[in-house]
């Protein structure tokens, strides 16, 4: 399956439910949309950096026997996705 297929179907995936998104995941549609993880010290806070460097996105990585990423983290990179989409949708017009 190609690889940009695989991150729709899993953006697809977290859509339908929203409260199942583990951290790995987060992490692959994050690096599939060209932001990277960026040291954040230590602690359980992990920060993505946009493309260009211009902005970032804070998240939380699970820990305390909990499995899945905050609602708030889902809305962050469902937003980050929606306006990837936007632009490419944009960048695609005559």
């Amino acid at each position: 399956m190609h690889a940009m297929a695989a991150i729709e179907k899993l953006v697809a995936k977290i859509r339908a439910n929203r409260k199942a998104l583990r951290y790995d995941e987060l992490v692959r549609v994050f690096g599939a949309l060209g932001w990277s993880a960026v040291s954040s010290g230590t602690g359980s806070h992990q920060r993505f950096s946009s493309p260009d460097g211009s902005g970032y996105i804070t998240v939380v990585r699970p820990h305390g026997g909990k499995t899945h990423v905050s609602p708030r983290a889902v809305d962050d990179l469902l937003a980050v996705w929606d306006d990837s989409r936007a632009q490419e949708a944009d960048d695609d017009q005559p």
